[in-house]
């Protein structure tokens, strides 16, 4: 009940950070360092994923590649080919890894072109004409610039993935796919509330655990690459608090829909 959901969540969080991250980066080297056509207009468009609520980006999916085994009109891609896609398509881990890589690769792309725009392009020519190569000069000079973006924008779309309900809902439920999230709301409904706490317990904690990770990960690569900021551990109780109290407001409202006991 609890090791399932939990480890799809990695699964699908991890595998949808790193297309994410891959996803982002190529694009932001593209924007900021190349002198491809159509810059201007291609920096707004590729924050729309985001823009974009996830929900509409699973049914986008669904509506393409819905499954006859789900009954009721045929998808995009049957309509077209005349078969029915294949089940791990249509439903489950890969689906939903892909959709939340979408939904989420604007903030790996937005973090990696703010650091690639501050990077003096007359750096990389001196290490060119010295006789560096490419790789060094990315070694050397562009990978410590862009390293805390990167793992800034690798603990904040972890920590977004593995707490999105919606999409895992719509792409996990008709194949009895579940993540944390979906678990909770399942438990809930079925009125299992003691076990859902749990589950929100677990939540909350991998939230935490990002949070505190992502600070950590940017001071030590700020110590290791520049000798720059040392995390402060007396500031984690606060953050921990200030990261548990927050959402209190918002899921008391939720319970209360819900007709839940809050107390």
């Amino acid at each position: 009940m609890l090791y399932g959901p939990l480890l799809n969540t990695l699964i699908t969080g991890v595998t949808a950070t790193i297309m994410a991250l891959l996803a982002g980066g190529v694009l932001a080297w593209c924007v900021v360092r190349s002198d491809m056509p159509g810059k201007r207009w291609l920096q707004p468009v590729l924050t729309l994923p985001y823009i974009v609520p996830s929900f509409a980006i699973a049914l986008a999916w669904e509506a393409v590649f819905r499954s006859p085994k789900v009954g009721g009109q045929p998808g995009i891609y049957e309509a077209l080919l005349g078969v029915g896609p294949p089940e791990w398509l249509s439903y489950g881990a890969f689906p939903i890894s892909i959709t939340l890589a979408i939904h989420y690769f604007p903030f790996a792309y937005l973090l990696v072109a703010g650091a690639l725009a501050t990077i003096d392009s007359q750096m990389e020519e001196s290490a060119l004409i010295s006789g560096a190569g490419r790789l060094m000069t990315l070694r050397r000079i562009t990978f410590p610039v862009v390293a805390p973006a990167f793992l800034a924008a690798l603990i904040l779309t972890f920590g977004k993935t593995i707490g999105q309900f919606a999409l895992p809902f719509i792409l996990g439920a008709p194949a009895q796919f579940h993540t944390v999230a979906t678990m909770v709301y399942a438990n809930l409904t079925l009125g299992l509330d003691a076990l859902a706490f749990v589950l929100a317990i677990v939540l909350i904690g991998m939230s935490l655990i990002s949070m505190v990770a992502m600070e950590a990960a940017m001071n030590i690569t700020d110590v290791i690459l520049t000798g720059g900021a040392i995390l402060e551990w007396s500031v984690i109780p606060f953050m921990l608090l200030a990261g548990f109290i927050t959402p209190l407001p918002y899921n008391y409202w939720r319970l209360k829909v819900l007709g839940k006991a809050c107390h």
